[in-house]
């Protein structure tokens, strides 16, 4: 499965990145210009077992708290795949890491998640208050946790 970002420049420019099945992003010829730059990706993967339900905690990988900032504050925004906006608390772990807590369980119960459920978290570096969250069919998420770090960073650049 490939996937396809638009990025709306202006009033006339429309950008486009290419990420492959491997979530590398594939440049094309038309891509490769000055004027149309492509950032990279950052995002993680997860598959919801039952203490994110019980604990209410929902680790951050570190190299995703790293590269985004994400932690920095007390709060961040989670964006379903709806659209609707979910404010959740971020908290300090005791062996360092940060994670979600506070309100991700309203977030897990109103979208009728459950045990098993893969979630891909995107982060938006237009709005960067803002994790976009996606629920990946078994497929797509099984082969989005086979390429993704222990912890579930899944890396933008391809060798």
């Amino acid at each position: 499965m490939k996937m396809l970002f638009f990025h709306i420049v202006g009033n006339s420019s429309l950008h486009v990145a290419i990420f492959g099945d491997d979530s590398c992003l594939e440049l094309g010829p038309e891509l490769e210009t000055e004027e149309q730059p492509v950032r990279p990706m950052i995002r993680f993967v997860k598959q919801l077992k039952e203490y994110h339900f019980y604990d209410q905690r929902l680790e951050i990988p570190k190299e995703f708290s790293d590269a985004t900032a994400v932690g920095s504050e007390d709060k961040i925004t989670l964006q379903d795949w709806k659209g609707k906006k979910w404010t959740v608390s971020i908290t300090d772990r005791k062996n360092g890491a940060r994670a979600f807590s506070g309100g991700l369980k309203r977030f897990l119960n109103a979208n009728k998640l459950k045990v098993g459920a893969i979630l891909l978290f995107d982060f938006d570096m237009d709005s960067p208050d803002v994790i976009k969250v996606e629920e990946l069919g078994d497929q797509d998420g099984q082969g989005m946790l086979d390429r993704a770090t222990r912890g579930g960073f899944i890396h933008s650049r391809c060798n």
